[in-house]
């Protein structure tokens, strides 16, 4: 498993400069707005707050970290995600030596899928109710 300090050392990179790989960010206040590059758009509903070090895209109601982005936009679980961030912005991964067992990546798994089902119910919600 990774250690949590190179988790951390990928929590605390700039939330723009990671998406900023991505997604051609353009400057807006104090923060930055770009297309969603989550789903197709015409008018850019994609912000980044550096300020909060956290995305949001108010059409389709992604948010989060730059770790959360990294794994919607390239369908990565976390643990991938962090590797990713990580090697591109030269910080060294370090292993715990503990390896996840099946049934924690199993388990994993369940929990994103229940999060990401529960987001979608309520960003549905809150469009119905609009």
């Amino acid at each position: 498993m990774i250690s949590p300090k190179t988790i951390d050392d990928v929590r605390d990179l700039p939330v723009e400069q990671v998406i900023g790989r991505y997604v051609d960010l353009k400057k807006s206040g104090s923060g930055y707005k770009a297309c969603c590059p989550l789903h197709n758009e015409k008018t850019p509903s994609f912000n980044v707050v550096p300020a909060k070090n956290i995305f949001k895209c108010f059409g389709c109601g992604a948010g989060g970290d730059a770790i959360a982005f990294v794994m919607a936009h390239d369908n990565l679980p976390f643990y991938e995600a962090v590797k990713s961030i990580a090697g591109q912005h030269g910080i060294e991964v370090e292993e715990t030596g503990e390896a996840p067992t099946p049934e924690q990546k199993t388990e994993h798994e369940n929990q994103l899928t229940a999060l990401h089902q529960a987001q979608e119910r309520y960003r549905n919600s809150l469009i119905l109710n609009s």
